[in-house]
């Protein structure tokens, strides 16, 4: 089994295994990785509002002149 190593402290090298197994005695490990599945999410959600901008470009690009953007709209309404 192939330990991948995180850290070194004093010439000692850390594996990943053995620094999760510090972080679940000291009772940090589950905040340490909701923190990781929150800024997972967070990423998610901000790749999503960019390919829906990318979306709005396209169709502002290629729509009718009169034609409105109802994502567009909803956004104007919330940023008062």
């Amino acid at each position: 089994m192939t330990h991948t190593l995180l850290l070194t402290i004093n010439n000692h090298p850390l594996s990943l295994s053995e620094s999760l197994t510090y972080l679940r005695v000291a009772g940090k490990l589950q905040p340490f990785l909701m923190e990781i599945v929150q800024q997972y999410i967070l990423k998610q959600e901000i790749s999503a509002v960019a390919d829906i901008d990318t979306v709005e470009q396209y169709y502002d690009r290629f729509s009718a002149p009169t034609a409105t953007c109802p994502t567009r709209e909803i956004r104007a309404m919330t940023d008062h």
